[in-house]
């Protein structure tokens, strides 16, 4: 079903003339921990068929891939490439093309799944608001950097505001017990940033918890309109 939901949604993207311009063909993204490492993560790619590309990060993670007739492609991530709490990683996932492409990257595990649509790796950003749900698990913000040497700057909700430097394809996650939303992450170079929570309650009180992530945008692409 999920295969086929993303192939109808690319070809209605590209009917539409709504397909991403050619600089469109870098991705990146990370990922922010479920409730535990059962079940699987995987990433999926679409744009023109036959296109191709590649995915890999800093610890030896490296895929390529063609674009079938449907104009998509799946592609499975290890668990063990999941994000630990304050610490620098090189764990980034960067997705290259030749051609225009978008994508999604997939959280399953039984009863805890999202799944977030990632940002154009041009139309990244250096001024992002985190949006949490806190309840019974961690709110979760984490950043990947695209370039060496990019110095983000944490101000979370309800802490002191700390930086981190990194070079390109490392990330680093904060974590709290608490509510994030509003939290701000700042940086001097563009970078990819996710917020969320691990396994929380919508609304709270209710008797089973889900993961939730999303690509958060850079303020200063949001529209005004």
């Amino acid at each position: 079903m999920t295969k086929n939901f993303l192939a109808s949604a690319a070809m209605a993207a590209l009917a539409m003339g709504l397909a991403l311009p050619a600089s469109a063909n870098t991705l990146f993204f990370q990922i922010n921990p479920n409730i535990d490492t059962g079940g699987s993560r995987s990433v999926f790619v679409f744009g023109q068929a036959g296109s191709t590309g590649s995915i890999t990060n800093g610890v030896g993670f490296s895929n390529n891939f063609t674009l079938g007739a449907s104009g998509f492609a799946v592609i499975d991530l290890p668990l063990s490439n999941e994000l630990a709490n304050a610490t620098v990683e090189n764990k980034g996932f960067k997705i290259t093309s030749d051609s225009a492409i978008s994508g999604y990257n997939l959280n399953r595990r039984t009863a805890s799944t999202d799944m977030t649509y990632l940002i154009d790796g041009d139309r990244l950003g250096t001024d992002h608001f985190a949006v949490g749900y806190q309840n019974i698990r961690n709110d979760q913000i984490s950043v990947q950097a695209a370039t060496d040497n990019t110095v983000v700057t944490f101000r979370p909700v309800g802490s002191a505001e700390f930086q981190v430097t990194l070079n390109a394809g490392q990330t680093y996650m904060f974590t709290a017990g608490r509510e994030l939303t509003g939290s701000r992450v700042l940086s001097d170079k563009p970078i990819a940033v996710f917020s969320g929570n691990a396994c929380t309650n919508v609304p709270t009180g209710v008797s089973a918890c889900d993961h939730i992530v999303e690509q958060v945008p850079s303020v200063d692409k949001l529209s005004s309109s």
